[in-house]
């Protein structure tokens, strides 16, 4: 993972901003959706705790976009944040893949949690600033529609994968 984060913040043609928008969106929503299967219909929370239970995320997502990726962005190329923030939601999926019937929240939960929300920080900084500072002012309405419409895409396209795998393996 971290050859690619070196590769794409490097080289002159990195993943595009309109890719790097989709697979955000896609491991949000995957993960987003995952969490309340595993919260709710595994560990049986309510839908009020599993709420409270993605603090963690919303919190480290906040800090990380506000206080973080503003203060990379100008220190960092925008190839290389975006590589570390996929490479961040590579980590948070992975660690999403531990759990199990019997996980814990302060163990298993949010760890996977709080490294998604560095992820959304370092990501979200350089694609929208990318985005907006290559378009005229004037279409600034219509590029920021795009980031956001590619971002919902993946999101829907990882909610409808992950849905139908967690259906088909709990019909075997």
């Amino acid at each position: 993972m971290w050859v690619f984060a070196w590769v794409e913040g490097w080289t002159p043609t990195p993943v595009t901003v309109r890719d790097a928008a989709a697979i955000r969106g896609f491991c949000t929503f995957s993960l987003m959706l995952g969490m309340t299967y595993q919260l709710q219909t595994v560990l049986g929370y309510s839908p009020f705790e599993a709420g409270l239970a993605f603090v963690g995320f919303v919190g480290t997502a906040v800090i990380s976009s506000t206080q973080l990726g503003r203060r990379l962005a100008p220190r960092m190329r925008p190839g290389l944040m975006m590589a570390v923030g996929l490479v961040l939601y590579a980590v948070a999926l992975l660690l999403a893949t531990r759990l199990t019937a019997n996980t814990g929240y302060w163990a298993d939960i949010l760890p996977s949690m709080a490294v998604m929300g560095p992820g959304v920080g370092i990501l979200t900084v350089p694609v929208v600033g990318t985005v907006m500072s290559v378009s005229d002012l004037r279409d600034g309405g219509v590029v920021a529609a795009v980031v956001n419409t590619m971002q919902q895409a993946g999101g829907s396209v990882g909610a409808v994968l992950l849905n139908t795998i967690s259906i088909s393996s709990a019909a075997a």
